[in-house]
């Protein structure tokens, strides 16, 4: 028998606030951050995003205070590019031309796109813990959820860049950081970006 636990046991622990008392005076490893910030982008189950978000909200603003010595929450730049890719648009169409040879390979921009499910083509019993159905949302349904969601990552990758601010510790060089801001922009200025 395993010790390991299932992904809808891991979706209860955020739920039920577990994962942010246990790392509400440590730091959160990385890939548990990582972790929750992608499937809280993609779920269509409101509850669960929003106890993704708490939880990391959370987190990360009591890091400075906390954790003042340890390495801020910096998700990889590629993540977080497959993040915006998952809303169903190119790598070509969210970055300038010239910052993607400088953060990526054409093998790294083809496994992004090819290989990562959209919201659209998700399909939600994919998702551990979703209780909704494709057939059960309306189009307008579908891309209020997702619309929401990029929301609130984008409220998360924010506070990752304030925090490193206030820790005096960026993670990201100066590529990086235009990536980022790019990503945001876009988002920002791109009504239809998500339907």
């Amino acid at each position: 028998m395993s010790d390991a636990l299932l992904p809808d046991e891991l979706v209860e622990l955020v739920r039920t606030w577990q994962v942010e008392i246990a790392y509400h005076s440590k730091p959160c490893p990385p890939s548990l951050m990582l972790w929750m910030l992608k499937l809280m982008s993609v779920h269509r189950d409101c509850q669960v995003v929003k106890a993704m978000y708490d939880n990391l909200w959370s987190i990360l603003n009591s890091w400075p205070e906390k954790n003042p010595d340890c390495e801020p929450f910096a998700p990889p730049v590629k993540d977080l590019v497959q993040i915006f890719v998952n809303y169903g648009t190119s790598v070509w169409n969210l970055l300038p031309a010239d910052l993607v040879p400088v953060l990526f390979t054409e093998e790294d921009i083809r496994s992004l796109e090819n290989k990562t499910p959209t919201p659209s083509t998700t399909n939600a019993n994919d998702i551990p813990g979703s209780v909704m159905h494709e057939d059960e949302l309306s189009d307008a349904e579908i891309n209020r959820y997702y619309g929401n969601n990029l929301i609130r990552v984008v409220k998360i990758l924010t506070q990752c860049l304030i925090t490193m601010k206030i820790l005096d510790k960026c993670l990201y060089h100066e590529g990086e950081l235009c990536c980022i801001a790019a990503l945001i922009c876009k988002t920002a200025l791109d009504k239809g970006f998500v339907g």
